[in-house]
């Protein structure tokens, strides 16, 4: 029986010694409290997510060490955890350590647990598209882009068209998906046989241009090309942006 107990009790050492290692080496940060608040695990990730050391947090009171957290999203979000002993994940910035963080917190017999990561480049990259979104689609410029099929030429497949290319032109997205953005150009100056990028021998779309083209409506009004082939990280090219403006009072002043 007592060979049992020590042979059992090896077992859980030795478990315990894997998930340390496990946890130790995990990118995210990973800590556990008591039911006083107090640290008792800290993983390397999660002192250095916070700018400390662990020695700096083991045993420490949550709420004394960080007091603006006690009434901001992550402290609602501790407390429910614990008070309805439910996971709950929560998003928000901190502004102690000017950063983002997302928090997965888990309720233990022991107290809590909570798995968390820097979020801040994400968040900026998502409000930088946020704001280039907001600006294609408020531009006066007319914003066309054309999706790539084969190595060199334009399947002439339009994916995107801003709101003033609309206005300009009188053809929405849909009308130039079935065919009218071919209108929009003469033969000879056809864009849609574009290279791909890096091969200027093979340049057979213009960078820019200008020509009379008739609206949707029937008006014929000038204007002015820029083109712009897309390359993915490995140099495939996979879509070409056009962009135009209305320019017909500067050629009839001209």
């Amino acid at each position: 029986m007592a060979e049992r107990l020590k042979r059992t009790s090896q077992k859980l050492t030795e478990a315990h010694r894997r998930n340390a290692a496990i946890l130790d080496n995990i990118s995210d940060g990973f800590n556990t409290f008591d039911r006083e608040w107090r640290y008792t695990y800290v993983n390397p990730a999660g002192a250095k997510l916070v700018g400390k050391t662990r020695e700096e947090l083991l045993g420490k009171n949550l709420w004394e060490l960080w007091p603006a957290v006690q009434d901001s999203n992550f402290g609602v979000a501790y407390r429910r955890t614990m008070s309805e002993q439910i996971p709950v994940q929560v998003e928000a910035f901190y502004a102690h350590l000017n950063a983002w963080f997302e928090v997965r917190c888990y309720p233990t017999p022991e107290g809590l647990t909570l798995f968390f990561t820097d979020t801040t480049e994400r968040k900026r990259t998502e409000e930088q598209l946020r704001l280039l979104e907001s600006a294609v689609l408020q531009t006066s410029d007319g914003i066309l882009i054309v999706k790539v099929s084969g190595e060199d030429i334009c399947c002439q497949e339009p994916v995107f068209a801003n709101s003033a290319i609309e206005h300009i032109t009188g053809f929405n997205l849909e009308d130039l998906q079935k065919g009218a953005h071919a209108l929009l150009f003469s033969p000879r100056l056809s864009p849609h046989s574009v290279e791909r990028p890096g091969n200027a021998a093979r340049t057979m779309c213009p960078t820019y241009l200008e020509q009379s083209v008739v609206r949707k409506d029937g008006t014929e009004i000038w204007l002015e090309w820029t083109f712009k082939p897309l390359a993915d990280p490995d140099g495939n090219h996979t879509h070409c942006v056009w962009t135009c403006r209305d320019i017909t009072e500067r050629k009839k002043a001209e």
